[in-house]
């Protein structure tokens, strides 16, 4: 039990839970939908809203961290799914147990080099056949209904404007949008690809912090 003047304790890998809490403020109850959502304690950007009794959507395609979410996370809905912008089967690039797992071949090589080198993998880059959704089917399916999205967050290893192009955004509107906007592994800029997207879909840019660009949503 914690009590109410301790201070909280915050899981995310660059800071966005504790962003997130400031932007979307004190609710008891929001939804959430993580794509790419790795460990469900380590690094974790809803970690912290779930001990306060939110609940979302988790999608992590990684065998190992699909198990940790589902024994982790039995209020949430956990999808052992992929997300693009067509619904298929694709390879995944699985890098030990690293969150360094991606559907982009071109990144897979350097992340299999540097898990190697940093010894976190012994096997390199495994490809592993995995289904493939949308954001909006996902929506569609397990959002329930009249339920306000409070945020999405998406990463995915350099797949983020394939995630993007799936989704419904005139039916399905998240409040803010926490997207990750560096090539893996390094800090050149990859968001040149999808944030003419976004702001077209009446989405303002709020900041760029060094690994991610967070967007709000605009009031129709």
């Amino acid at each position: 039990m914690r009590w109410p003047w301790q201070e909280p304790i915050w899981y995310g890998q660059h800071g966005e839970d504790r962003t997130l809490a400031k932007l979307v403020g004190r609710k008891r109850h929001g939804f959430y939908i993580d794509v790419g959502a790795w460990d469900p304690l380590q690094d974790s950007v809803t970690k912290y809203f779930y001990d306060r009794g939110w609940r979302g959507i988790n999608l992590e395609p990684h065998p190992f961290y699909y198990e940790r979410l589902r024994a982790g996370r039995p209020r949430d809905i956990n999808l052992a799914i992929a997300l693009s912008d067509e619904p298929g089967e694709l390879d995944l690039y699985v890098i030990g147990r690293t969150g360094l797992g991606t559907l982009a071949s071109t990144y897979a090589a350097a992340g299999a080099a540097w898990a190697l080198e940093q010894q976190h993998s012994q096997t390199g880059a495994e490809p592993v056949r995995v289904p493939v959704s949308t954001l909006a089917a996902i929506c569609r399916t397990y959002v329930p209904a009249g339920t306000e999205i409070d945020f999405l967050k998406v990463d995915v290893e350099g797949w983020e404007e394939r995630v993007l192009r799936g989704g419904d955004w005139n039916a399905y509107r998240p409040r803010i949008l926490c997207i990750e906007a560096v090539e893996p592994l390094s800090d050149r800029p990859s968001w040149e690809a999808w944030d003419d997207f976004v702001r077209g879909h009446d989405y303002e840019l709020l900041e760029f912090d060094g690994l991610n660009r967070w967007y709000r949503r605009r009031e129709r």
